[in-house]
Formats: structure tokens, C-alpha cells, sequence
């Protein structure tokens, strides 16, 4: 089969390496011009256990992440999370976790300095890729597109709406800056070397300060929907302010990226078509996490490929129905916590966060992109505490009988590809979200 991957996500990267391992012919389209200018210069949390699980080397320089601490709003609180050492992530290095990727996939062809620009569709199949290489635009035909282009990409965007591809609206992105700074000289170093600020400064979204044992403070700032150098700059001063060790001494310029932070697209595949990573929105919801379920994901539409040898929706479904049983309908209970906390006031996340409501076992889970559970004992404990707020007890149970139906919702997807079962489930699932 030739198959065209476009863009270099790390989902595509994989892929491309297992599909030419397998005798493809598959050919990647890259934007940048080399193997170094590819990735953010920064690490990670990836959980360690898809390393083994995919028998990937441990990128060099990886090392195991120190515990959270969860501050609430405008600094009234704070939450420390004491980690299981089996959950513990690993802090990657992005570039050097691309290296290990490109040396896998040696043997593809890659074409640098090319951007996919667009699909080659007719009405019922993707055909092949429009690429742009120094101002010229090709045509190149093939049997498969794998679309790694990211949550804005192109090539999904231009896919016809009878595909049932959904596209991804601005306010399921994590608009984040991210840049590094010296530690002030003098300053002791920091008992909460790793604080998640919720809701920073009242506003939708997350920022944190990491006390890095070289001398570096790794500042994030991220909001959903929209960020800009005003809420920056806001946040930073904040962050200042409370922590005396981060400096005013920046290393390099502040990189901006977008991230999904929603479930998985209802659809990933058409006739000649499948997006994977970002694409296909394949981040944990809460984090933005997205390294271990892209590599997952990638193998999964590995081994789907293998198995039929085509690239029709029916014979790609297996993928959708593989990465929605691995992550796919947990990740739907997860955004519909992830939205309902965005909309709390302020207080009431202090009191979520800080009275017991939320405990640590909750804390694990949301970490590594799972749901809190509600079991008896846990009912009757956040019962006792919630009884100080009963409204927010109330919206607390309300969310997680939501979660919990749209977990279920989503684990009903077929297991076989039939156009019009899938159109009613696809409706039924993010119908939950509307």
C-alpha cells in the first residue's frame, strides 16, 4: 500500500516507522527542514509504562517526576499530591524522544521542508495530499493519508462534511506559553518544587512553576480558548510574586503551542483517510497529555492496517473501536470533569479541592487520564463533607452521573462499520457534550 503521512506528530512518526517495517511504501511530509529544527526544546510527562508496553527505548535523560501540588485560585489553598510510584510519569525530552522516533523510521522516505497543505478528495475517498515545498504546490496520489497535522490541521479541515469528520472548536484547545527562567540566586529552594495553579488568577485555565534541579524554573501558562502576551505577562507577574526563587532572567523566547483538550473526534477514518495524535485529538483531556495515547494509537492502526491490507473506513474502524477502548470513552468522563471544573467559582474549587471532597486516590486517577470512581465508602465521605455546601455536593454527583454517561455512551461504539449506526452513535456520544 502507499501510504502519505502528513506532518511529523509523533503519532505519524510511529506509524510510518511500523507501516515500512511491514513492506509499505510510505512516505512522510515535513514542514521543517531537518530532524533537529522538529519539537519543542522541552520534557513531558509520559507514562512509562507504554515504553515497555510498545518496547521503546527510554529516551536519554528521562527521569521520574516529582509530585504535584495543586494550588487553588488566587492562592487561598493548596492540595499536594502523593503519587503511587507506579503512576509516577516520566519527565522526556521531546527532542530526544523524536530522535529515537527517526531512527526507527529510517527507512522512510521523508520529504523535509514540505507541508501538506490540503486533501486530494473526490466524493467518497481521500486520493492523495496537496503539498507545498518553497512556494510550489504538487499533487501527490496514494492509497492512504495518515494525518498527523495537529488540532488545526489542514488536512482534516478540508475533508467534505459527508466524510462525518467533526471539526474542533476553540474553546476545546489549551492555548499554552511556555518558557524558562533562572532561579534566583540566594533564594532556598522550594518545599512544592512542582505547583499547578487552578484556575490562575480566576482565569479558565492552569499555569505552574517547577523548581528544576539545575537552576531552571519551567513556567507553563495555558488558557482554554484563547491566550495573548495580556494574560501572560498577568499571570507571570502573579507567579512572580509567589515564588521569590523564579527570576526575571529568561532563557530564550516563550514558545506558544495549541493542545486538545477534549475526548477523541467521534470520527478518525474515512475511505483513504485516518488522523492520529492532535489530529485526532488523542490528549488526556485534563493534561494535555498526548505522547503515551499517540504511540498507543499509532500501533493500534499498525496492526488494523496489517490485518486487512485496506484502506477503506470499514477496514480502518477497528483503529477507532481500539483507541476508544484503550482511552477513548474514559477520556469522555474526563473532559465532562475537566469542562465542569472550569465553570466552578472560584471558591467553590478551594472547597473541592481542599475540604476532602476530591482525595488523593481522585487526584492519582485524573493524573493519568482516568475518571474518579464513586463507590459506596466514597459516596458517604464526600456525603459528610459536602453536607458544608450542599449546592456544590449536588453539581459534584450531578457531573459525575454525567461522566459516567458518557462514558458509557462511548463504549457503546460498533465494532463494525456500518455508516449509519456509526452517524447514530457519533450523535448520541457528543451529544453529551452539546
Amino acid at each position: 500500500m502507499k501510504i502519505l503521512v502528513a506532518g511529523g506528530g509523533i503519532g505519524g512518526v510511529y506509524a510510518a516507522a511500523l507501516l515500512k517495517k511491514a513492506g509499505h511504501d510510505v512516505t512522510l511530509f515535513e514542514k521543517e527542514k531537518r530532524v533537529e529544527d522538529m519539537r519543542y526544546d522541552w520534557h513531558d510527562d509520559v507514562n512509562p509504562g507504554v515504553f515497555g508496553r510498545l518496547s521503546l527505548p527510554i529516551p536519554e535523560g528521562s527521569y521520574p517526576k516529582k509530585n504535584w501540588t495543586f494550588i487553588t485560585p488566587f492562592e487561598k489553598g493548596k492540595m499536594p499530591l502523593k503519587q503511587r510510584e507506579d503512576l509516577i510519569d516520566l519527565s522526556v525530552h521531546r527532542k530526544k524522544l523524536n530522535a529515537v522516533l527517526f531512527d526507527l523510521a529510517s527507512d522512510v522516505d521523508v520529504e523535509w521542508g514540505t507541508e501538506a497543505v490540503s486533501a486530494i478528495c473526490d466524493e467518497n475517498c481521500v486520493k492523495g495530499l496537496i503539498i507545498n515545498k518553497d512556494g510550489t504546490q504538487t499533487e501527490v496520489f496514494g492509497d492512504l493519508v495518515i494525518d498527523a497535522c495537529g488540532v488545526f490541521s489542514p488536512i482534516r479541515k478540508s475533508l467534505p462534511v459527508s466524510f462525518g469528520i467533526p471539526d474542533v472548536k476553540r474553546e476545546s484547545v489549551f492555548y499554552v506559553k511556555r518558557a524558562f527562567f533562572k532561579a534566583k540566586k540566594g533564594v532556598p529552594f522550594p518545599q512544592d518544587t512542582n505547583k499547578v495553579y487552578m484556575k490562575h488568577i480566576g482565569q479558565k485555565g492552569i499555569s505552574w512553576c517547577i523548581a528544576c534541579d539545575n537552576g531552571v524554573v519551567d513556567v507553563l501558562i495555558g488558557r482554554v480558548g484563547y491566550m495573548d502576551d495580556k494574560i501572560f505577562s498577568e499571570a507571570l507577574d502573579d507567579l512572580k510574586k509567589n515564588n521569590p526563587i523564579l527570576s526575571d532572567e529568561q532563557i530564550g523566547a516563550a514558545s506558544l503551542c495549541t493542545i486538545p483538550v477534549r475526548r477523541p473526534l467521534s470520527k478518525l477514518v474515512a475511505n483513504g483517510y485516518v488522523c492520529i495524535g492532535d489530529a485526532a485529538c488523542l490528549t488526556v483531556p485534563m493534561i494535555g497529555s498526548g505522547i503515551a495515547t499517540s504511540l498507543l494509537a499509532a500501533s493500534f492502526l499498525a496492526e488494523t492496517i496489517e490485518s486487512s491490507d485496506s484502506s477503506s473506513a470499514e477496514a480502518l474502524w477497528p483503529y477507532q473501536v481500539a483507541v476508544y477502548k484503550e482511552f477513548g470513552a474514559e477520556h469522555c468522563a474526563v473532559e465532562t470533569m475537566k469542562n465542569w471544573l472550569l465553570e466552578q467559582k472560584n471558591d467553590d474549587i478551594h472547597f473541592f479541592l481542599t475540604s476532602g471532597i476530591l482525595r488523593n486516590e481522585d487526584l492519582q486517577r485524573a493524573s493519568v487520564g482516568k475518571m474518579m470512581k464513586l463507590e459506596f465508602p466514597d459516596v458517604l465521605h464526600k456525603g459528610l463533607v459536602g453536607m458544608r455546601r450542599p449546592a456544590l455536593l449536588f453539581n459534584t454527583l450531578k457531573m459525575l452521573s454525567s461522566a459516567d454517561r458518557a462514558k458509557k455512551t462511548a463504549s457503546g461504539i460498533p465494532k463494525r462499520y456500518d455508516e449509519k449506526k456509526v452517524a447514530s452513535w457519533q450523535n448520541k456520544s457528543d451529544g453529551n457534550f452539546l
